[in-house]
């Protein structure tokens, strides 16, 4: 990266020093933001890259008295939908979903975001189309024209809100997402399904027959 920040805020015989969010010349204090360094370091075909281990604080957990504490961290997190249901079919269609979750410190926030996108997309599917489907206890539906996930044409216009708490535990002050994200989804469809029916599913997916009796119930 040297290269690139002599250029940007000037060579420095006592090195550079990282500050939060900047990169300081320990000679002029001139700084510059880390993502603008790394922006000159892509347009010089400079690859940063690095390598490290880290070991999560010690947890204990015992099964039998289910007590202990199995975690070192925990994340928070919200996911909200707006949709519209199809009549007389039942069809449910989202047309627009936001999360907005705690990671703790966001190292690279466009993969978070992208890791709150692909876990409300999984959640939507979970939901609303997959089921796996068991028979004489054999599963039945193996393949995808059976086994229906939810395509591209399903996805609703998704707002991802990225939530940094940062936990002194966790490298850098992160902490997790991906698995949260998904874990809420099918809550949010179903809570929106209750509010625009007055049909409270208790079981995954929601199918459309389901929702239509549950109305005349």
């Amino acid at each position: 990266m040297a290269p690139a920040l002599s250029k940007l805020i000037g060579s420095s015989k006592g090195g550079y020093s990282f500050t939060r969010d900047k990169i300081v010349n320990s000679k002029t204090k001139k700084d510059i933001s880390f993502s603008d360094a790394a922006k000159e370091c892509f347009n010089r075909k400079i690859y940063l890259h690095a390598v490290g281990v880290w070991h999560g604080p010690k947890v204990h957990w015992d099964e039998e008295k289910g007590s202990g504490d199995a975690y070192f961290t925990y994340v928070y997190g919200c996911n909200a939908v707006e949709l519209e249901i199809e009549a007389p079919a039942g069809r449910v269609r989202l047309l627009s979903a936001i999360g907005a979750h705690d990671c703790g410190r966001a190292i690279n926030p466009q993969m978070v975001q992208g890791q709150i996108y692909g876990g409300m997309m999984m959640g939507m599917g979970q939901a609303l189309t997959e089921e796996i489907i068991v028979k004489d206890g054999k599963i039945e539906n193996l393949n995808y024209n059976k086994y229906k996930i939810a395509r591209s044409t399903d996805v609703p216009d998704m707002q991802a809100l990225i939530i940094e708490n940062p936990d002194p535990a966790g490298p850098w002050g992160a902490k997790s997402i991906g698995e949260p994200v998904n874990e809420l989804m099918a809550g949010a469809i179903a809570n929106a399904v209750y509010y625009a029916t007055g049909f409270r599913a208790s079981k995954l997916p929601i199918k459309p027959e389901d929702i239509l009796s549950g109305i005349k119930n």
